[in-house]
């Protein structure tokens, strides 16, 4: 019975299948910051092209599971979740396309511009072989880099990582290979936006320009 078990297992691990990984937005984070209150203000919030429909496609790096292939994309939910994390951040803040001039600035009374770009992102993906069953271990490395700029030129820059881990059921066909991964993703970019908040949060440079 044992050796049919491993037998079946082994079969549906070399069966390749595409088992696709979104992982959701991350809605409100923790940020730690000496400051009680949001930063006051007008702003103007740039996401660059690199942050939309982030995708990878990911390969078990361990011969467990490596017949198949995890597409992850982010679609909007890496643009969705750095959005929010400025809305608990600053006291009004707008989303544009193109970042403003800062004649712009200046005409519409605005405070500044922040303007985020996508540094790295590396899914990862390895499994073994259990007794009944398989484990799979992923990370999901993601970081960012910010600039804020004001009507009188650069005022902050910074840049944030995330980098956690998940474990879990390979499940009958490596299907659980996507839930493990999915999860070590949104961990990561909970990490990164938390670290990101409390460096843009407790910047004493933005919140003077906003006075």
């Amino acid at each position: 019975m044992r050796i049919a078990s491993v037998i079946a297992v082994l079969a549906l691990f070399l069966s390749g299948c595409a088992y696709n990984v979104k992982p959701a937005s991350v809605g409100t984070v923790n940020i730690h910051t000496s400051y009680d209150t949001k930063v006051p203000g007008r702003w103007v919030a740039v996401m660059d092209d690199g942050l939309k429909n982030v995708s990878k496609q990911v390969r078990p790096s361990s011969h467990v599971c490596s017949a198949h292939n995890y597409p992850v994309s982010l679609d909007d939910s890496l643009v969705s979740s750095l959005r929010r994390v400025y809305e608990q951040i600053f006291e009004n803040v707008e989303v544009r396309p193109v970042a403003p001039t800062i004649e712009t600035l200046q005409r519409d009374s605005l405070n500044g511009v922040i303007t985020t770009r996508l540094e790295e992102f590396s899914p990862r993906l390895s499994c073994q072989m259990g007794f009944w069953s398989g484990t799979c271990t992923s990370s999901g490395d993601i970081a960012v880099s910010v600039n804020i700029r004001g009507q009188s030129g650069t005022l902050f820059a910074t840049s944030a990582s995330g980098s956690r881990m998940a474990e879990g059921d390979s499940g009958g066909a490596c299907e659980g290979g996507s839930t493990v991964l999915g999860e070590a993703v949104n961990k990561s970019m909970k990490d990164m936006l938390e670290r990101l908040g409390e460096r843009v949060s407790s910047s004493p440079r933005v919140r003077e320009a906003s006075k």
